[in-house]
């Protein structure tokens, strides 16, 4: 079976969400809202009763990318699940990295251009969202 009727079989239409940990929950959100224009649609906070720790689940949505925030104040990141980067297209790289330097995000290096990768190559470069999680601007070249 094909991995495309295997997805039609399945119902499978696009991302849901991306599930990440984070360490402080304001500081994510400002992050994602102040600085890249991610709103907050709902949120919540849930304890639970056997172990008492507290877990605020906030979803945070810029297009149809979805970023399910979850912060468990006080305890640390668990090892299983860690996201290697989140990917986020864009069709103006260089205007995007000089935007979100201008509001102080710090890359980790240059843009690179990788021209075996995709038809026509990419360019990407990426950074760190406040709780070390790694970002990735990505431009398909077209």
């Amino acid at each position: 079976m094909q991995e495309n009727e295997l997805m039609k079989e399945n119902g499978w239409k696009d991302l849901a969400h991306i599930g990440l940990w984070v360490t402080d929950m304001e500081e994510t959100k400002k992050f994602y809202q102040d600085i890249l224009g991610f709103e907050a649609p709902t949120g919540k906070s849930a304890v639970d009763q056997e172990s008492g720790i507290t877990t605020e689940i906030v979803f945070l949505q810029k297009g149809n990318l979805i970023l399910e925030c979850i912060c468990q104040p006080g305890t640390e990141l668990p090892d299983r699940g860690r996201i290697e980067h989140i990917a986020i297209a864009t069709d103006q790289i260089e205007q995007a990295v000089e935007e979100l330097s201008a509001r102080g995000v710090i890359f980790d290096g240059p843009i690179v251009q990788d021209e075996e990768l995709w038809s026509k190559g990419v360019k990407y470069i990426t950074f760190r969202g406040p709780s070390g999680e790694r970002l990735e601007l990505n431009q398909v070249i077209r």
